[in-house]
């Protein structure tokens, strides 16, 4: 079989999948070099200030922020407005988009606690979705998941 060099070493390839997997662990969202959480925080309270949204300049931002840096940026907007940015976005937008932007504006653990949540709620049960969010966390996640789901009752 032949074998292909990949950031891991020299590995055996398995139908394509070693590349795969050796580029698996990237993240695809980094710290964002130059963040500044204040200009952000204004930079989306005009996007959503006045008549109509400006709905690319809210993915471009946030899209380009890690989790981390969307959790500060949403401190900043409540310290200069006084306003809580995940409702004023969720007034501004709908649709999938309002639903992309709240998933992208919770913290990890609370995000998997509401799906975990909506994987349970209702007939039935997802257990595709609780499979892949419980069997691929860590157990320090799962502690910090268990404690957002008890927060998010």
């Amino acid at each position: 079989m032949p074998t292909e060099q990949t950031k891991y070493g020299n590995s055996a390839r398995h139908h394509g999948s070693i590349k795969a997997l050796a580029s698996f662990h990237d993240p695809t969202i980094v710290e964002f070099r130059s963040f500044n959480p204040d200009d952000d925080a204004k930079a989306l309270h005009k996007a959503m200030k006045g008549f109509g949204t400006d709905e690319k300049a809210i993915i471009n931002l946030l899209t380009k922020r890690s989790n981390y840096q969307r959790q500060i940026i949403t401190d900043s907007y409540q310290a200069l407005y006084n306003k809580d940015l995940l409702k004023d976005l969720k007034s501004e937008l709908s649709g999938t988009l309002s639903e992309v932007v709240e998933g992208l504006m919770q913290s990890p653990d609370v995000f998997d606690a509401n799906e975990i949540h909506r994987a349970v709620a209702g007939l039935g049960t997802d257990e595709e979705a609780l499979i892949e969010i419980l069997c691929s966390r860590s157990n320090a996640e799962i502690q910090a998941l268990r404690a957002a789901y008890e927060r998010c009752k």
